[in-house]
């Protein structure tokens, strides 16, 4: 099931965000106006910090879908004539690019909003030190609040241990 099941575009391409973004220019240049989606990117972005892997989909205005399906399918036949061994230096900066995707850091805004809340939380228990006695909802909550943001910084600031 689709999150948008009433869309005016179709999808015709899913491979990566050069190609898809390659495709567009081409598409543009026929007049043909698409756009890009990309889930991981949207997740990076977000600061989810996780790469879905779906790939980028290169979506057309269903009116234009067949002419857009008949350029792609077009220029896809006409991959055996790129060259097969691309540049070695162009592929090791293609490869520390995708690393830093896969693996997104969370953004100075969400470790800001993480310590505010370390620190409210604090705030929130404090009172217990002091031997007064707080409602045990209150202290859950700010107990909850306080282990989740600890663990987001913790996660933030760990070495990467992805596969390279």
């Amino acid at each position: 099931m689709s999150l948008l099941p009433e869309t005016k575009y179709t999808q015709i391409f899913t491979g990566s965000t050069i190609r898809a973004q390659y495709l567009q220019e081409v598409l543009r240049d026929e007049d043909i106006n698409s756009i890009i989606a990309n889930d991981g990117e949207s997740a990076a972005r977000a600061g989810f910090g996780s790469s879905y892997g779906f790939g980028a989909r290169l979506m057309v205005n269903k009116d234009d879908a067949l002419k857009a399906k008949h350029i792609v399918e077009t220029i896809q036949e006409h991959d055996d004539e790129l060259p097969a061994d691309p540049d070695p230096n162009i592929q090791k900066e293609a490869v520390v690019v995708d690393k830093s995707v896969t693996t997104p850091k969370r953004s100075i805004g969400n470790i800001l909003i993480n310590v505010g809340l370390i620190i409210y939380s604090l705030f929130r228990l404090y009172p217990l030190t002091q031997g007064e006695e707080l409602s045990t909802l209150r202290i859950a909550i700010s107990s909850i609040i306080l282990v989740v943001s600890v663990i987001a910084l913790v996660m933030n600031f760990r070495p990467n241990k992805s596969k390279a």
